[in-house]
């Protein structure tokens, strides 16, 4: 996982967020790709047990590849509530981290 959003992804729909993680890979040759939901809360959580780091701020979170009911899952805004999980309804409000 990254340990922000990827620049530029902010506010942007989820298509267009296919689009800037494609173009992340073309230019840098790296193995980004939208994470599952679940890899996105090990992730997060691990990172944060292991050294007491969080990879996104308290209203940060990652537009993740499943679907509930149609909608995107977003993860992330790891507070001292717990993590965020819910589904988006794709208005460009959620950001993009990658891994």
């Amino acid at each position: 996982m990254t340990k922000d959003v990827i620049p530029g992804s902010k506010n942007k729909s989820c298509a267009q967020q296919q689009i800037i993680v494609s173009d992340l890979v073309k230019k840098t040759l790296a193995a980004y790709e939208v994470p599952e939901s679940l890899e996105a809360i090990v992730s997060i959580l691990s990172k944060y047990a292991s050294s007491g780091t969080r990879l996104f701020s308290e209203f940060n979170y990652t537009r993740c590849q499943d679907k509930v009911k149609g909608y995107q899952l977003v993860v992330g805004g790891l507070a001292s509530s717990g993590i965020y999980v819910h589904f988006d309804y794709d208005y460009g409000c959620d950001d993009l981290g990658g891994h």
